[in-house]
């Protein structure tokens, strides 16, 4: 048997996916797909509900070569696939930032116990730690952590990391952000202005 759409935009494969996998009504498939007519859509359900047997045997071998295709790209993306999952990536790091922070290793390593208490939500990698980068770990290298792990660094070295930073920046890289431990406040004052730069 020959199923065949005339040329719509939307496969019948999808109109029938729809409605036998995911119970939507005709009305529904209508509003999702804007190029089909309701007419169309109708069509298309009658013409499965009088050849279920068939039909059913036609969706079953679209929807296997529907997987193997998704196997095939995920095996071997295509540029674009690579490019968005790059994007997305990015995205994602650019979202722990607002909750993630990396303490450098001449930074207190006490901020991250009232850090963690005001914040729950608030991830304090120290340096030195298990899976954080080890002490004496050269300030290019924490940046490039920084940036792979989307963490904002917190550091007292207002002498060197600026240059770091802009040699990071120049040769086309990035980090969501640093914060440089102000002398002239307190300790809990510190705290504060990191909490509220996180919830920001």
């Amino acid at each position: 048997m020959i199923f065949v759409s005339k040329a719509l935009e939307v496969g019948i494969e999808t109109v029938l996916y729809d409605f036998i996998h995911r119970d939507h009504t005709p009305e529904e498939i209508t509003q999702t797909y804007p190029s089909l007519t309701r007419e169309q859509v109708y069509a298309t359900i009658l013409y499965y509900l009088d050849n279920k047997k068939a039909v059913s045997k036609y969706v079953a071998k679209w929807l296997e070569w529907h997987h193997q295709q998704l196997k095939a790209q995920q095996l071997t993306p295509s540029p674009s696939a690579l490019r968005l999952r790059k994007l997305r990536t990015q995205k994602e790091a650019e979202k722990r930032a607002h909750d993630s922070q990396m303490l450098d290793e001449n930074v207190d390593p006490g901020y991250k116990t009232p850090l963690t208490r005001c914040n729950f939500e608030l991830v304090n990698w120290v340096v030195g730690e298990p899976g954080a980068p080890s002490f004496g770990t050269l300030d290019p290298e924490i940046l490039k952590w920084c940036e792979e792990y989307g963490l904002v660094l917190v550091t007292n070295n207002r002498i060197s990391m600026p240059v770091h930073l802009a040699n990071h920046i120049a040769e086309g890289h990035h980090v969501p952000g640093i914060f440089i431990v102000n002398p002239k406040l307190s300790f809990g004052e510190n705290v504060d202005e990191l909490i509220f730069l996180a919830e920001f």
